[in-house]
């Protein structure tokens, strides 16, 4: 499972918690990487969950889940990003997004992505997308 823009770990933590073996975050800011060892360290979780500063567009490998809770604007450019590293029958879930942001990044992993939508949840304003690669 991948975390990208783990930001506190509050994702890797909770897919390790409900079973993940594996767990990678990664995020660009030194200060988030930071506090996210520290999670995962006070949770205990550091055989489990490993936390890198990258970004991820040097991004390599596949993963069966990528979690990714984004600001908009980050969230519908890197999309297609995230796609390329889902593996076969897996999923990406996409959240941040607003309105506008939400249209695109929609659009763009659909019909570049080639990722097949799954869900969807709005709430006060921001939207999650489910996506899976079929």
């Amino acid at each position: 499972m991948l975390d990208a823009g783990c930001g506190s770990g509050i994702l890797s933590l909770a897919a390790a918690r409900r079973g993940a073996q594996r767990v990678l975050g990664l995020d660009a800011d030194p200060e988030a990487v930071r506090t996210a060892v520290r999670n995962v360290t006070w949770n205990r979780l550091d055989t489990r969950v490993r936390v890198r500063f990258q970004d991820v567009r040097a991004l390599r490998g596949w993963y069966d889940l990528i979690l990714a809770n984004l600001d908009p604007d980050t969230g519908s450019v890197l999309g297609c990003t995230l796609a390329e590293h889902v593996s076969p029958e897996g999923y990406l879930v996409l959240s941040g997004l607003s309105g506008f942001e939400r249209d695109r990044a929609f659009k763009r992993l659909r019909d570049k992505g080639g990722m097949d939508p799954v869900n969807e949840c709005q709430n006060m304003g921001w939207c999650t997308l489910v996506f899976h690669r079929s």
